[in-house]
């Protein structure tokens, strides 16, 4: 059982009474996302989603966390858990040498509060906002703080996260890079590989080979991770018409 099962297990088991809040890092692909949507399906616990690089501090346009949680309105009231992916975003800027501007600032300081709320304000109708309850809800903040692993709160401090928000975090874990063993082994269980195969009429089992075959070959460069193989699936049964027409495998075609 992996921590973040761990953690996910015992939310359930208390009841919600026991939610610390979870840091989990990895580089991109390295299944955080994948890994998580598996553990809330099997503990059968909604998840809500939100990208924190697309947030914007109260009051201005656009993503604010009151419009992200308005699912809550919904789910509040059970056990439920808030994933926030990209969260390295709110520290790390590309645009200005990794200085966080005032916008993702003022972010970070709602998620402070958040943290240890009992309720919060999410967006209504006719520009109102409704209460929902947090007592309930497990965060989980994820991202790839340039490939670096975090294993305490020193690590997060290299990338400017606050001493406030360090002192509510109690877990931290990192995934590692998919073996190709791992991921040659998600492509046995993808469903999109299935669909596919199913509407265009396609033999799975030769497909299933092909598709292996060629994320053998990209592996070693591979910059997607897990997303390689979503990407190669889609690429075969799209484009595979066109490499018929021209007489090469269709391994040579993909580059």
């Amino acid at each position: 059982m992996t921590t973040l099962e761990k953690v996910i297990n015992i939310f359930k088991k208390s009841k919600g009474k026991i939610r610390p809040p979870v840091v989990v890092s990895g580089p991109t692909g390295s299944g955080k996302t994948w890994n998580t949507n598996l553990l809330t399906e099997k503990y059968e616990i909604p998840m809500i989603k939100i990208n924190a690089a697309q947030l914007t501090k109260e009051g201005y346009t656009g993503m604010s966390l009151s419009k992200a949680l308005v699912p809550l309105k919904k789910i509040g009231h059970k056990l439920n858990i808030v994933y926030v992916d990209e969260f390295c975003k709110l520290f790390l800027s590309s645009d200005d040498g990794g200085v966080p501007s005032d916008i993702t600032i003022g972010v970070q300081n709602e998620f402070l509060d958040l943290l240890e709320a009992k309720t919060t304000r999410v967006m209504g109708d006719y520009g109102k906002y409704d209460i929902v309850k947090l007592e309930n809800t497990l965060f989980i903040f994820s991202g790839a703080f340039n490939d670096t692993p975090i294993n305490n709160e020193k690590d997060l401090m290299t990338f400017g996260v606050k001493r406030e928000f360090l002192g509510r975090i109690a877990v931290y874990m990192t995934y590692e890079a998919m073996s190709l063993e791992d991921m040659l082994g998600l492509v046995d269980k993808s469903e999109l590989l299935e669909l596919y195969a199913g509407i265009q009429g396609k033999k799975k089992l030769e497909a299933r080979r092909i598709i292996k075959d060629t994320i053998t070959k990209h592996y070693e460069e591979n910059f997607l991770g897990t997303r390689l193989i979503n990407n190669i699936i889609h690429r075969y049964f799209l484009e595979i018409k066109d490499v018929e027409k021209e007489e090469k495998t269709w391994g040579e075609y993909y580059v």
